[in-house]
């Protein structure tokens, strides 16, 4: 699971079309978006790179949500390759980072 988190921070540190010889690796900027504009486009991009960038990890749900200061943040459920149990990760789509990891 260690792996498999630091390849999704490389991945969100990235910016699509920049910088690597994949054009299709990162993700792009979302600009100047509304909180749903952010959240659409951050979930689109994460169901688009899992399945290329990191095949260790099952994609089960996606959740979107606003924080308690109205920032959007995208909670991703899934299964982690030899692993047992489900893995909640919680991202901040508009600073592009990873906030938490969570067992079970």
């Amino acid at each position: 699971l260690q792996d498999v988190v630091r390849n999704l921070a490389r991945l969100l540190a990235a910016e699509r079309g920049v910088g690597h010889l994949l054009p299709d690796f990162g993700f792009s900027r979302s600009g100047h978006w509304s909180a749903e504009g952010v959240i659409a486009h951050f979930s689109r991009e994460l169901r688009e790179n899992l399945p290329l960038y990191e095949r260790r990890f099952e994609l089960v749900e996606i959740e979107a949500e606003l924080d308690d200061d109205g920032h959007p943040e995208i909670i991703v459920l899934g299964r982690a390759h030899g692993g047992e149990g489900l893995v909640t990760l919680t991202f901040d789509p508009v600073r592009r980072r990873l906030r938490e990891v969570r067992l079970g």
